[in-house]
């Protein structure tokens, strides 16, 4: 609802430079509130209307905007608070509304600053053409509300800002330059830019950016602080293993160790001639059929898993291939192929150091020695 209007002693109007003791700041006759993004239509309307139209003398003060560089914020001022005290010192406060202005919250603080403190005969504000009064229902009553492209209505804001600043400009100079802007406010109206306001799915994904951020920073911190625990363990060490393990990031041996228990199980899952058949599958080869006079129980074995159909027959007469066909046989090719791609790919040159130290032997599941003290005993 809009915010109720205080009764307020009458302004006197200032003189041309007028100094506030109070504020301590030059107080302008006028203050016109706009959107930064409509710069050329605040532009031309500040230079047709105001400056030469209505005669306002810049360096005297009679006027204040923000995008002037001659007359708004002064280097290291704090901007909220200064812009505030000029729409309280202000006679006349311009709002130049349009569909941006509307979106901007400090413009509609600015705006409702202006209408609380100063009151309906000290606000004028100015709708751009193409927009509705209904607009701005809720926040001004509609009685204040003129357009910018309104003939009568620019003649009173002239009427109003002459006695904002204590002098009024001649009809003819009012109206050669009113005129100009006359002609081209239509076009300046048509080329404002579209408010660009977020949609919910736009606030969901920011909100998901800004949680993903948060997870980067905290995967970051832990990383600093394992780096540190690292360098402190380090800085005592003398042994090239000893400072190799010591260096290792904890969660990078965690993982290793999660894979390799992931494909032991899968594995365990299998009879051995299907286990074996899978090892050879991925290292790059068919398992030949075992020989049925030097190992029959093997052969047993492979020919049962064959008439079940857990194997199948390869490329050559004399070979097998698991058939991945059965859920448990693809589920260890899939947990052998996750860790064979961890070690070739992610894995740190600490773990293969630590390895060949704790165990003695290179770590390389295509040797059948790794294989067995990793995945089958």
């Amino acid at each position: 609802m809009p915010v109720p209007v205080l009764a307020r002693p009458a302004v006197a109007i200032r003189s041309r430079g007028h100094r506030s003791a109070g504020y301590g700041l030059r107080v302008p006759g006028v203050f016109v509130s706009h959107a930064s993004a409509d710069g050329e239509y605040v532009e031309q309307f500040v230079s047709n209307v105001l400056q030469l139209g209505c005669d306002l003398d810049l360096e005297n003060g009679d006027l204040f905007y923000t995008s002037g560089a001659d007359t708004g914020v002064p280097p290291g001022a704090d901007l909220m608070s200064y812009v505030r005290k000029q729409v309280g010192a202000a006679n006349l406060v311009v709002a130049l509304i349009t569909p941006t202005y509307l979106t901007r919250p400090i413009c509609m603080a600015e705006l409702g600053a202006a209408w609380g403190m100063v009151g309906d005969d000290k606000l004028f504000p100015l709708l751009a053409p193409g927009m509705k009064r209904g607009d701005l229902d809720g926040i001004l009553p509609s009685l204040l509300i003129r357009f910018s492209n309104e003939r009568d209505a620019l003649d009173q804001l002239h009427e109003r800002v002459g006695n904002a600043v204590g002098h009024h400009s001649g009809t003819p100079t009012w109206g050669r330059h009113v005129r100009k802007w006359e002609r081209a406010v239509d076009d300046l109206a048509a080329t404002l830019p579209a408010p660009q306001v977020a949609s919910v799915a736009d606030l969901e994904k920011l909100e998901e950016k800004v949680t993903q951020s948060d997870q980067v920073i905290d995967d970051m911190e832990r990383q600093i602080a394992e780096l540190e625990q690292q360098l402190s363990a380090v800085s005592s060490l003398k042994d090239p293993v000893d400072v190799a393990r010591a260096i290792l990031p904890t969660d990078h041996r965690n993982r290793f160790d999660a894979l390799v228990a992931q494909a032991y199980k899968a594995l365990q899952r299998l009879r051995p001639i299907v286990r074996e058949a899978v090892r050879w599958d991925v290292l790059g080869s068919e398992m030949p059929w075992p020989d049925a006079f030097e190992d029959q129980g093997t052969h047993r074995d492979a020919k049962k898993a064959y008439d079940d159909g857990e194997l199948l027959g390869g490329s050559a007469d004399d070979t097998l291939v698991p058939d991945y066909g059965f859920a448990k046989v693809s589920a260890a090719r899939d947990a052998l192929q996750e860790l064979m791609t961890f070690l070739r790919k992610a894995a740190e040159p600490e773990l293969f150091e630590v390895f060949q130290a704790e165990y003695g032997m290179p770590l390389d599941l295509k040797k059948r020695q790794v294989w067995d003290t990793l995945l089958t005993s």
